[in-house]
C-alpha cells in the first residue's frame, strides 16, 4: 500500500525554520501537461538537467517511480551523471560561508556501504573542471567515503562515524533517514533519529549558496553521484539537534515502512 502523500510533513517543531524543502513524491508539486521536467515546492523551482552551467536549462524528465511504496525520483550515479535537479541557492534559503546548515534526505541507496559519492547538497560557483582542481568554488556535499559520512567543500572535506557499522550503518536496498549539519565549530550526522558521527574543526566552514543539487555531487566532478532514489530533501539554517532529528524520524518514518 502506498503512503498518503497528502499527510506527509515535517514534524511541526522544525517545520517554521525550514527554509528549503523538496518533495519528489507531492503530485502537487509537478508541473502540468506532458513534460515532469520541474519539481517544485511553494518557494523553489527547480531543473532537471545534465548541463554543466551555474544556470542549466530544464532539459532532461525526472525518472519518477515508486519504491517500496513511496513515490521517488531515481538518482544516478557518475561524476558527471545522466541527469540531477539544480536549484539555485540564495541567503534566503541556505546559509554560506561558516553559518550553519542541516539538510535531511530520504535516500534509497543502491550503490555500496564504503564507496565513494554524494546525493546532494551545496556548490558554489563551480567551474566544471572535469576532475580538475579547484580554485574558486566552495561546497557543502552530502555523501559517504571511505567508509564514513562526509561534509565535502573546496578545501574542506570532514567525514564522521562508520557507515558500516552493525547499529547505524549505511543502508542498502531500504529508505534511510540522513541528515547532516555543519557550522563554523564542528559537523555531525544523525541516521535515523540519533547521532551516528561527529567531528570537531578548528579550520571553520566556507560552503557557497550558488547552487544547491539533488541526485549528484559537486561541480568538480572527481566523486561519483549515488545510484538508488531520493523521495525528500529539507534544510534548515541553523544546527539540528538530536532531539530534532529524533522528531524528524519519529513522524516521518511511518511513511517509509520503517
Amino acid at each position: 500500500m502506498g503512503i498518503n502523500y497528502s499527510g506527509q510533513n515535517l514534524p511541526l517543531g522544525v517545520t517554521e525554520n525550514c527554509t528549503f524543502e523538496w518533495k519528489g513524491f507531492d503530485t502537487t508539486s509537478q508541473p502540468t501537461g506532458s513534460s515532469a521536467v520541474n519539481l517544485r515546492d511553494t518557494n523553489h523551482t527547480g531543473r532537471w538537467t545534465n548541463q554543466q552551467s551555474n544556470n542549466p536549462s530544464a532539459n532532461q524528465n525526472a525518472d519518477i517511480t515508486t519504491v517500496s511504496g513511496v513515490r521517488c525520483c531515481q538518482v544516478y550515479s557518475g561524476t558527471n551523471p545522466s541527469k540531477w535537479l539544480w536549484f539555485s541557492g540564495s541567503s534566503t534559503y541556505f546559509n554560506g560561508g561558516s553559518n550553519a546548515i542541516s539538510t535531511m534526505w530520504w535516500i534509497y541507496n543502491n550503490q555500496s556501504t564504503g564507496g565513494d559519492y554524494h546525493w546532494g547538497g551545496q556548490d558554489g560557483t563551480p567551474n566544471w573542471t572535469n576532475g580538475g582542481g579547484l580554485t574558486t568554488a566552495s561546497a557543502g556535499m552530502n555523501g559517504v567515503r571511505g567508509g564514513q559520512w562526509e561534509f565535502l567543500g573546496h578545501g574542506f572535506d570532514k567525514r564522521m562515524g562508520n557507515t558500516n557499522d552493525t547499529q547505524h550503518r549505511l543502508l542498502l536496498g531500504k529508505w534511510q533517514l540522513v541528515i547532516m549539519c555543519a557550522d563554523s565549530e564542528g559537523c555531525m550526522t544523525y541516521v535515523d533519529g540519533e547521532l551516528d558521527g561527529y567531528n570537531h574543526y578548528n579550520s571553520g566552514k566556507n560552503t557557497a549558496n550558488t547552487n544547491f543539487f539533488i541526485g549528484r555531487a559537486w561541480s568538480k566532478e572527481d566523486l561519483n553521484g549515488m545510484a538508488g532514489y531520493i523521495a525528500w530533501c529539507a534544510s534548515w539554517k541553523k544546527m539540528l539537534t538530536e532531539a530534532d532529528a529524533a522528531e524528524i524520524w519519529q513522524h516521518t518514518r511511518k511513511y517509509f515502512g520503517r
